[in-house]
């Protein structure tokens, strides 16, 4: 599969052959692009974790953007990374959960248990605030 920087000109001139190809993309890894005979352009996100194979479609030219297309391949990449599994859509809130919780772990050990423990009770407050943003479009 040749490995392209698939910007917005490149991605609307590939052309339709007799058989369907992938192109990848170079900034995301498993990112790509399926050409059709019909020149139907069709993303797609293939990825390996823990020895599992993961396809998920993403989208179908023009309706996404390829900058859209590399948006959702690394949400659906993290979520990946967190759950193991890939559903279309991820929730913010757990994604900050999780990033919160690597941090505890990663730093918790050098804290003094107070810090730690206001440290936790300041990351459930961020995390209402944001969500409350999120639900009101602030």
């Amino acid at each position: 599969m040749p490995v392209t920087s698939n910007t917005r000109n490149r991605v609307v001139a590939v052309p339709a052959r007799q058989q369907r190809y992938n192109t990848l993309d170079k900034k995301i890894k498993g990112l790509g692009l399926r050409v059709t005979p019909q020149g139907r352009k069709i993303w797609f996100l293939q990825v390996m974790h823990d020895g599992k194979r993961h396809y998920r479609t993403l989208g179908e030219m023009p309706a996404m953007s390829e900058i859209a297309a590399r948006e959702a391949a690394r949400d659906l990449l993290v979520q990946i990374k967190i759950d193991g599994v890939a559903t279309p859509t991820m929730r913010r809130d757990k994604i900050f959960a999780h990033v919160a919780e690597v941090v505890f772990r990663r730093h918790g050990q050098r804290w003094k248990p107070r810090t730690l423990q206001v440290n936790r009770a300041n990351a459930g407050i961020i995390l209402t605030s944001v969500l409350i943003a999120l639900a009101f479009g602030r």
